[in-house]
């Protein structure tokens, strides 16, 4: 029951129809009966700035943000803790003493999925990472923080791959980064992971990313696209018999992190796991 006192959270995007967001934080506020409610506002970019003066005029105590508002919203926050300032982006404002306070809850989210799903450590390791847009950045920075010994980046947008090469070379200057193309060969059959961070693949006409005749049997596969749950990439890169995870163990992971941001209790997240499962 929504009452007067129950805190109201949400997610800022266009669109958001499509969120899992809702499901997996109400679960999480109803398991650690928390009086709170998660609802999604669907927000055009030319509007970012009234949504989010909003938050602090209505009083709502946090929210995430998703495409296209993870690096617009940066300029209307009082502040922004240092992993978010590193990648660029934000996906969580925490409403604190009418203070509007940013964090990127992606980039812990991915390497804790990175973990659990593939057990891997990107620890001296070779990565081909197609995309450099905001989840390409937020990727490419968490594996250069975990030690990374070599990133690959493909990208059409060469001004964004390159920013991103830029970033990682001076705040990480012991992971070495290159501006590839799909296909290269050597680079593909060395590497120990491949991330998708583009939305190709959300659409089943959609073209495979890589000739999949590059696929060596070291390669493991994550795709942060979690709808579908399996895109053409991972259906191929199985049935070669390589490991593969989609983005839905990160999209727990990432919201469990918020959740203790903005309630200061720990997320029940095998709850929330499950809630996910289930729809």
């Amino acid at each position: 029951m929504i009452t007067s006192k129950t805190k109201i959270y949400g997610l800022l995007g266009y669109p958001v129809k499509h969120s899992f967001s809702p499901l997996i934080h109400n679960t999480a506020f109803t398991a650690k009966k928390i009086d709170a409610c998660y609802l999604c506002f669907e927000t055009k970019p030319e509007n970012i700035k009234e949504a989010i003066e909003g938050i602090r005029a209505l009083n709502i105590q946090g929210v995430n943000l998703t495409i296209p508002h993870k690096e617009t919203c940066i300029s209307y926050l009082d502040k922004i803790d240092k992993d978010a300032e590193l990648i660029g982006a934000v996906n969580t404002i925490v409403h604190k003493e009418n203070k509007l306070i940013g964090y990127n809850t992606d980039g812990e989210g991915f390497s804790k999925a990175l973990k659990e799903d593939l057990n891997f450590d990107p620890r001296d390791k070779t990565i081909f990472l197609f995309g450099a847009g905001g989840a390409g950045k937020t990727v490419g920075i968490s594996l250069a923080k975990s030690g990374a010994r070599q990133i690959f980046i493909v990208d059409k947008n060469k001004k964004k791959a390159g920013a991103l090469a830029e970033n990682i070379g001076k705040n990480f200057p012991c992971t070495a980064v290159e501006l590839t193309h799909s296909h290269n060969q050597e680079a593909i059959k060395n590497a120990h992971l491949l991330v998708n961070a583009t939305p190709i693949g959300m659409n089943p006409d959609d073209n495979l990313l890589i000739n999949p005749v590059y696929f060596s049997q070291q390669l493991l596969v994550f795709d942060l696209i979690y709808n579908p749950t399996e895109t053409k990439l991972l259906r191929t890169a199985r049935k070669k018999g390589l490991k593969a995870a989609n983005g839905l163990g990160m999209l727990v992971q990432q919201a469990a992190l918020s959740f203790e941001l903005w309630t200061g209790e720990k997320a029940p997240i095998e709850v929330m796991r499950k809630a996910l499962q289930n729809k």
